[in-house]
């Protein structure tokens, strides 16, 4: 019962960023994207992680798991990775279920049970600000190229911040042959943290603008939608890589997804097209939809 719950954990909290599952493959081939918690979620970090630590009977490995836990936060908000705010409100909720744990004893389940209300009070938080946030990226990308059809925004939070997001749309436009994705960093409340107020570390550049920005755009890339569906019929290895690709921005000579255009190792997606050629194709690549099949596919007419 414990490897399976497990499993559906698992599946769950992936389900539950930008990365997206695939969890009803082969009756049901299609990806599912969450867009709303950050993959290394701190707050469930802090709500479990406090009461868990305060049942270790040691008092020494007690004090030692909490305080590298706390380190950990203070580390990541002074690095920029985590907004002064947020940290505030995991200090917070660290105090509360932890003396709820005290309260309750080493042996009560109470802290754990409220540390999951708070989880789930916070994914409520999460998926609607991620809703709104989507819809501001629509109508800005809108007002930007009308012509274009908006087929998706790949959205990621900020960790335990449900104002900040950084994202990439994804438009297409058949009547011009062309697809573009945008990046960029967007603020639900611009007026008590705009923009550039938003941890820096998650910007693909460094995020100057006017005060109360809602939203700046980093950078932008077009492609053209016949090499796009060539590549994807007559070469194995991109076809291959566009199972995966949520975001992708393809030429002849590289393909990226642009959803990891940052990162502390670059964008680990990119594949160098030339470089594959003359190779096998892998007979080992499951046949799960593609995330772009709405690119992939000709005749649709922009909007």
């Amino acid at each position: 019962m414990s490897l399976g719950l497990g499993l559906v954990l698992h599946i769950a909290m992936d389900y539950l960023n930008s990365y997206g599952v695939h969890p009803f493959h082969p009756f049901d081939s299609r990806w599912f994207f969450g867009d709303m918690v950050f993959i290394v979620e701190p707050l469930f970090w802090v709500s479990f992680g406090v009461p868990m630590g305060m049942t270790v009977q040691r008092r020494w490995l007690r004090c030692t798991l909490i305080a590298a836990l706390f380190g950990t936060i203070v580390f990541f908000t002074v690095t920029s990775f985590l907004a002064w705010a947020s940290f505030a409100c995991l200090v917070i909720v660290a105090l509360v279920l932890g003396y709820i744990q005290h309260k309750a004893n080493r042996h009560g389940r109470i802290a754990l049970i409220s540390a999951a209300a708070v989880s789930v009070v916070f994914i409520a938080i999460q998926s609607n600000a991620s809703n709104l946030a989507k819809l501001e990226v629509a109508q800005q990308v809108k007002s930007k190229s009308p012509a274009s059809k908006v087929l998706d925004s790949a959205m990621t939070a900020f960790p335990a911040n449900p104002i900040c997001w950084s994202f990439v749309s994804i438009e297409s436009s058949e009547s011009a042959g062309i697809y573009r994705l945008r990046r960029g960093v967007l603020s639900l409340a611009p007026a008590i943290l705009p923009v550039d107020k938003c941890p820096q570390k998650f910007s693909a550049n460094p995020v100057t603008q006017e005060n109360q920005a809602a939203i700046v755009f980093s950078l932008e890339q077009e492609g053209d939608l016949k090499t796009l569906r060539e590549l994807a019929k007559t070469n194995c290895h991109v076809e291959a890589w566009l199972r995966f690709a949520r975001a992708p921005f393809i030429d002849n000579a590289v393909a990226s997804d642009l959803r990891f255009v940052t990162g502390l190792r670059g964008n680990f997606t990119t594949m160098n097209i030339k470089a594959v050629e003359g190779h096998d194709c892998s007979r080992y690549i499951p046949t799960w939809g593609f995330p772009r099949e709405d690119l992939l596919v000709g005749g649709q007419t922009g909007n």
